[in-house]
């Protein structure tokens, strides 16, 4: 919903960090990586942007190299 734009600005990074947070929880890699993209893209250049470029940085280094993640 955050990224198909029915939401201003300050909505779609709440439902960003939600869903983030609830990939995490829950051990969705990928979901994961797909909510902190986001962040990174509507938000990297922002103040907070440095942040949000770690936080996909971290995301990232989990990925292992040779293992298979189906791409829901």
């Amino acid at each position: 919903m955050a990224e198909v734009g029915r939401f201003d600005l300050a909505e779609a990074k709440g439902l960003l960090m939600q869903a983030r947070a609830l990939a995490h929880n829950r051990s969705a890699l990928l979901f994961e990586l797909r909510a902190s993209r986001e962040l990174v893209r509507l938000f990297g250049q922002d103040d907070d942007g440095a942040a949000y470029r770690e936080m996909l940085a971290g995301v990232i280094k989990q990925f292992r190299e040779g293992r298979d993640y189906p791409d829901p």
